[in-house]
């Protein structure tokens, strides 16, 4: 399965951590190379837009040394902030931002909003889960970020 992907998917449907999944006992593609839905700028993570994707803008690491790369089995969480509020982030070992280092100063961050609450009542532990290198894009002189390398400069 790639983005952009529909698929029709049998399975049984089952609540974990506050997050409704599906627990798939078989796929099938229907069609490929469908349009991704844009990522909207949010200024919050909330119950409605769970599963959708969006853009955090003007973000910055809360504590840098939460950004582990290459560790922890399913990814590591890091809290990012506009200034205002605090968001929770975790990055996937599924996906390469898992092996970047970690971003300075201000960038713009996209994702999908997931949530990780262990405990009723499900009304928070909401969380940002970018998938594509490209989810991070730095504000500013963001040449210094290398491991972005399909982003070019234009003059």
């Amino acid at each position: 399965m790639k983005p952009g992907d529909r698929i029709f998917a049998i399975g049984r449907i089952r609540q974990a951590n506050g997050l409704t999944q599906i627990a798939v006992d078989s796929v099938r593609l229907i069609a490929g190379k469908n349009t991704l839905k844009p990522a909207e700028p949010v200024a919050e993570l909330t119950e409605s837009l769970e599963s959708l994707p969006v853009t955090l803008q003007g973000v910055s690491l809360l504590d840098p040394a939460q950004w582990t790369p290459r560790t922890g089995y399913t990814g590591f969480a890091v809290d990012v902030t506009n200034g205002m509020k605090v968001f929770r982030v975790f990055i996937s070992s599924n996906f390469d931002l898992y092996k970047a280092a970690a971003p300075s100063g201000s960038f713009t961050l996209s994702g999908i909003v997931s949530q990780f609450k262990p405990e009723a009542p499900y009304l928070s532990g909401y969380e940002l889960r970018p998938c594509f290198l490209t989810d991070l894009i730095p504000s500013g002189d963001w040449e210094q970020y290398c491991f972005l390398p399909e982003r070019k400069r234009v003059s």
